[in-house]
């Protein structure tokens, strides 16, 4: 119904229903809901239990204990990793590749610090929160959309500095 009704994006639904993984996150998902897997390591806990007690007093009873698991533990992680792998899946489908944030951000870096170095004669600790704003708002006033003024006004907000009457960056 949710689907229906807009509460779940149908296109990320029907993605998901496609990927291998998510095929088998649920298969597994029936398993624990089964018990299935939890039962093994449920029956494998009461053996250790038992020899446990069968070696009370020695150190190899906390050893035994220690080999204990809890029963639910292997299907919650298969199925966060299925999960997971599926969900990469469609960030990797999507085409959203952080690597290209990595080198836009990269290259807008790049601009504000020769923006920046054009007052090679100013020390980097007495360049104002003015002319910092003023390479960044320079740096990015070529994208379409972006007004400069706005953008320089923004960042000066974001580090404290009113039309470079601030202290020094």
């Amino acid at each position: 119904m949710r689907v229906y009704t807009g509460k779940v994006n149908a296109k990320i639904v029907s993605k998901l229903l496609e990927n291998p993984d998510f095929a088998e996150m649920t298969s597994r998902l029936s398993l624990y809901l089964d018990d299935r897997i939890a039962e093994g390591f449920a029956a494998q806990n009461r053996l250790y239990s038992a020899a446990a007690k069968l070696l009370q007093g020695t150190e190899a009873m906390q050893d035994v204990r220690s080999l204990q698991t809890p029963p639910y533990q292997a299907d919650v992680s298969a199925i966060q990793t299925l999960f997971m792998k599926a969900v990469k899946a469609l960030k990797t489908e999507a085409g959203l590749d952080l690597g290209q944030a990595k080198e836009k951000t990269e290259t807008a870096t790049k601009a504000i610090l020769n923006e920046l170095d054009k007052n090679r004669d100013i020390p980097l600790k007495k360049i104002e929160p003015g002319q910092l704003a003023d390479a960044v708002a320079q740096s990015v006033e070529h994208l379409p959309g972006v007004d400069a003024d706005q953008v320089k006004s923004l960042f000066l907000s974001l580090i404290g500095g009113q039309n470079g009457n601030a202290s020094p960056v």
